[in-house]
């Protein structure tokens, strides 16, 4: 898919001839018109490869119905409108697939910034964040995973889930993959004219420290860690190899330009995901591995803390609903000291950032000014002493 993009072919792998044929026109008469030549990178043109298994993938439209931003959050505000929201709720119920991706632009977990014109995600509409969680949970659908983009880098974030009325509870995993063409290691900006600029370089510097600083400063609790203090064996299990051969340990986040795919093992039930940048044939960026009955809630996902219950059932107290979930950070809630010094840092260093070459070509043409001055009264000093000496 990235070397398509790459090569400016298109990002879709399979062309559209063989679908919404007319009745008793159902097989293609040279099914090989239906396999994109491209696409078949290990050059394996087997056809013969069968699976009593499906992947249901789910794209929902975050713009169309979108209420319109507001200054902060808005707890009424809405992505999908009712009909969409409908739509979605019975789609889900009637799946019947081994794993459900839902796709969707926008980020759905976390909440990093007061304002939504700043950093736009689901939780600036709360009550719609809520309304997601529970269609997906409520739907019993095997193997629910949201995947989104949007915000120039990659992500794996977790939430843990709780149910007001039993002991349910069960995680959601989400995979941020952004962009093929710029990020936040590159270049931030999607103009292609900044990747080319006389100051790209020291843009792609800036936005690349900033980031990686806000990744240390905030603890931003719904990205998952390939290393859990409490259970580092566990942690071993999520992801393969303990986050080796390549692939970022700590906190999982990527800054290059990046692109993600998820390999489905039917064999072992087992579905593995790998972040690679630009190029392929290198160690992914990040990878994880989880099984079917982890994902569908029927085990628990190692490598977090699901401690968060006692939490939950604070928020879910005053609810009316039986069939209620809440979602919260898997690494527990932010700390309110940490955000607000996570604030003060990245702002400071924002507009240092910003402000730094200013200064620097302020300090360069003083300096040259001043040369200049001084060499212009040392040659007027030495004229004067010559027309005395004449």
């Amino acid at each position: 898919m990235f070397l398509r993009a790459k090569d400016g072919i298109g990002v879709y792998g399979v062309k559209l001839y063989d679908f919404s044929r007319p009745t008793g026109h159902e097989l293609v008469p040279d099914r090989e018109a239906a396999i994109d030549p491209f696409f078949e990178l290990d050059g394996d043109n087997n056809l013969g490869k069968y699976s009593n298994h499906s992947v249901a993938i789910f794209a929902l439209d975050c713009r169309t119905n979108k209420t319109p931003w507001g200054i902060l959050s808005d707890p009424n505000g809405d992505f999908l409108g009712e009909a969409q929201w409908i739509w979605f709720e019975q789609a889900l119920k009637r799946s019947k697939a081994s794993v459900n991706i839902i796709v969707q632009g926008l980020q759905v977990h976390p909440d990093r910034m007061p304002f939504p014109k700043v950093a736009e995600d689901w939780s600036k509409f709360p009550k719609a964040q809520n309304r997601l969680y529970n269609i997906i949970l409520n739907s019993n659908v095997n193997a629910p995973f949201l995947v989104s983009g949007d915000v120039h880098m990659s992500q794996l974030m977790r939430v843990d889930c709780f149910q007001k009325y039993d002991d349910s509870e069960r995680s959601l995993l989400e995979l941020t993959t952004s962009g093929m063409t710029h990020s936040w290691g590159s270049c931030a900006s999607p103009q292609l004219r900044h990747h080319t600029h006389w100051y790209a370089p020291y843009a792609k510097f800036s936005s690349k420290f900033l980031m990686e600083v806000l990744h240390r400063v905030f603890q931003w609790p719904d990205i998952v860690s390939s290393s859990d203090p409490d259970n580092s064996h566990d942690s071993r299990v999520l992801f393969e190899n303990g986050g080796a051969e390549g692939a970022k340990k700590g906190k999982q986040y990527a800054l290059a330009d990046n692109f993600g795919e998820l390999e489905f093992h039917w064999d072992s039930d087992l579905v593995s995901l790998r972040v690679f940048g630009k190029d392929y044939d290198k160690p992914p960026l990040m990878s994880a591995r989880w099984s079917l009955e982890q994902l569908s809630g029927i085990t628990k996902i190692p490598g977090g803390n699901l401690k968060n219950r006692l939490l939950a059932q604070n928020v879910l107290r005053d609810t009316s609903s039986r069939v209620g979930w809440t979602c919260l950070p898997h690494r527990g809630a932010s700390n309110g000291i940490r955000v607000f010094i996570g604030h003060v840092v990245g702002s400071t260093l924002l507009f240092t950032l910003l402000l730094l070459p200013c200064v620097f070509c302020t300090l360069c043409m003083t300096y040259l000014v001043k040369r200049f001055l001084k060499h212009t009264k040392k040659k007027s000093h030495l004229k004067m002493k010559n027309i005395k000496h004449a």
